[in-house]
């Protein structure tokens, strides 16, 4: 059985353009916490960590400040960039005024995020201060071994 249907031809001012080239897209790395994704010289999008309340997926991609996309890898998140850059549905990346570009932040830490640094501070400081008793123990022992061995050749003498 044969069925007839209305066929609509896509003018030349709706098709889509063709995909953008992959080659162009690059990340600069900030920081390991933070990557800013190029194509060109265009900044496109933004692949942050966080380690606030998503332990499965703390990888963001962000565009503009708002968060678009969440994973747990950072390639996931770049696949994601990728994928919808070249399908053209990324949102655009706002450009930055020279003012914004010259405005200072200052992190702000919450009381949680002080308390996980001071964790880390405290771990690190006793992780250092018992490498150096391990240290002093072994210097002591090999003081005491020298000093016995001194002893011996003395009264040989």
């Amino acid at each position: 059985m044969t069925y007839a249907t209305d066929a609509f031809q896509v003018s030349s001012s709706e098709r889509h353009e063709p995909p953008r080239n992959l080659s162009d897209i690059k990340a600069v790395e900030i920081s390991f916490e933070e990557h800013e994704i190029f194509a060109g010289d265009r900044a496109i999008a933004k692949i942050i960590l966080t380690d606030e309340d998503f332990e499965t997926q703390p990888w963001i991609v962000s565009v503009n400040g708002i968060e678009i996309y969440r994973a747990n890898t950072w390639m996931k998140c770049f696949h994601f960039i990728t994928w919808h850059f070249t399908q053209g549905t990324l949102p655009e990346q706002e450009e930055v005024t020279a003012a914004e570009k010259e405005r200072v932040t200052i992190p702000v830490f919450t009381p949680l995020q002080k308390s996980k640094q001071f964790v880390n501070a405290t771990n690190l400081v006793q992780k250092i201060y018992a490498k150096c008793l391990d240290v002093l123990q072994l210097s002591i022992q090999y003081l005491l071994l020298l000093l016995k061995t001194l002893e011996k050749e003395s009264v040989r003498t």
